[in-house]
C-alpha cells in the first residue's frame, strides 16, 4: 500500500519552485505544515486549509495540494464520503488544469492515479463499495492510457490487490480471483495477493485452490498470523477440526496479545461449542 498512500504533491510543488522560486516554495511549506496537522489535529488542519485557500496569494494550482490536505483531514475525522468526493473533485480540477496549463506538473498522470486510488480507499472506508470499485477502475484506466505507467509493477500490484478486496466485500468472488491473479502477474514476492486469493477461493468452496495459495503465502511469510487464521478457517470448513485448532493455537502461542489472537481464541471457543 505504500505506493497508493504516498503523498506525492510535495514533489510537484518542488518542481514548480524551479520556475517560481519564492512563491511556490511557500506553498510547499504550507502543504507540509498542513499534513503534519492531519496527523496531530485534523480539525486544526481543516482550519489551516481555509486560511490557505482564501489567502491573498493565489499561486497556480494551490487548490490541489490544499484540497488534498483537506481530503485527508476529512478521512482522519471519519468523514470518508467527503474525503472521497473531494479527492475525485481534485482529479476533475487537474483535468481543467491540463487544458489551461499544459506545462504544469499537476497534469502528471501518476498524480491522477494516486488521487483516484486514495478516493477508492476512502469510498471503501465509507462502505460505498460500488463507488470504490469505480474509482479503482478509473485509476487502472489512467495507467492503461499512459504507456509510461504500464511498467509500474508496484502500483499495478497494489491497485489490483485492493480492487480484489473490494470485490470480495461485494461478493464478486470470481472477479476478485481475477484481480488477485492480475496482481500476482505484477509481483509474486509478496504474500498478500496469495492470501486474498485463497479467501476468494474459499468463498467459492474451492478448498484445494485455497490451500495451494495458502501454501505459497506461507513460503513467503512463515507463521504470519493472518495466513494462519485463514488456514484454520479453510480447515474448519473442510471439517478438519484438529488441523483448524492447531493453526489457531499457533497464533495464540506466537502472537498472544494481537488482535488476530482474539479472533483465533473466539474461533477455538466456537469449535469447542460445536
Amino acid at each position: 500500500m505504500k505506493q497508493i498512500l504516498s503523498l506525492v504533491i510535495l514533489f510537484y510543488l518542488g518542481a514548480l519552485s524551479l520556475s517560481y522560486a519564492g512563491e511556490i516554495e511557500n506553498d510547499a511549506d504550507k502543504y507540509q505544515k498542513c499534513m503534519s496537522l492531519v496527523d496531530s489535529d485534523p480539525n486544526a488542519a481543516l482550519a489551516f486549509v481555509q486560511g490557505w485557500i482564501f489567502s491573498e496569494t493565489d499561486i497556480i494550482s494551490n487548490n490541489i495540494p490544499a484540497g488534498h490536505c483537506k481530503a485527508l483531514s476529512y478521512l482522519a475525522l471519519d468523514r470518508a464520503v467527503e474525503a472521497a468526493e473531494l479527492l475525485e473533485q481534485l482529479v476533475d480540477d487537474m483535468t481543467i488544469e491540463d487544458n489551461s496549463a499544459s506545462l504544469s506538473p499537476f497534469n502528471d498522470p501518476m498524480l491522477k492515479v494516486e488521487l483516484y486510488a486514495q478516493a477508492a480507499l476512502s469510498w471503501k472506508e465509507a462502505g460505498k463499495l460500488d463507488k470504490a470499485y469505480d474509482a479503482f477502475g478509473a485509476a487502472l484506466s489512467s495507467i492503461v492510457q499512459n504507456s509510461l505507467l504500464q511498467d509500474n509493477h508496484a502500483i499495478l500490484y497494489d491497485l489490483f490487490l485492493e480492487r480484489g478486496t473490494v470485490q470480495i466485500l461485494r461478493s464478486q468472488y470470481k472477479a476478485a480471483i481475477e484481480d488477485f491473479t492480475l496482481a500476482l502477474e505484477q509481483d509474486q514476492t509478496q504474500f498478500e495477493a496469495f492470501l486474498q486469493r485463497a479467501k476468494a477461493y474459499r468463498k467459492r468452496r474451492d478448498y484445494l485452490a485455497a490451500r495451494l495459495d495458502l501454501n505459497m503465502a506461507i513460503e513467503l511469510s512463515e507463521n504470519n498470523p493472518d495466513i494462519l487464521l485463514e488456514s484454520g478457517i479453510v480447515f474448519r470448513e473442510q471439517n478438519k477440526i484438529l488441523e483448524a485448532a492447531a493453526e489457531w493455537q499457533r497464533i495464540l502461542d506466537i502472537y498472544p496479545d494481537s488482535d488476530t489472537a482474539k479472533l483465533a481464541e473466539t474461533n477455538l471457543k466456537l469449535l469447542k461449542i460445536e
